[in-house]
């Protein structure tokens, strides 16, 4: 983490699965940020890696994990 980004890891369930990351100010997240999307892969044990910008310093954000979308 720093002052404008974040790095997020996640293991999902097989390989080759579509996911991006979401970003919001609201618990419900709405009008979030996207990351780029990442496809799994069984060479990295379905872990998947996330940087995300544009963030703002000392706020509270809530994430979720978009799979297939």
């Amino acid at each position: 983490v720093t002052s404008s980004s974040a790095r997020v890891k996640a293991r999902v369930s097989a390989p080759n699965v579509s996911t991006r990351l979401l970003v919001s100010t609201s618990s419900n997240l709405s009008s979030p940020l996207y990351s780029g999307y990442v496809t799994s892969s069984s060479s990295k044990d379905n872990v998947v890696d996330f940087t995300i910008g544009g963030l703002a310093a000392n706020t509270t954000y809530y994430y979720g994990i978009e799979v297939n979308g």
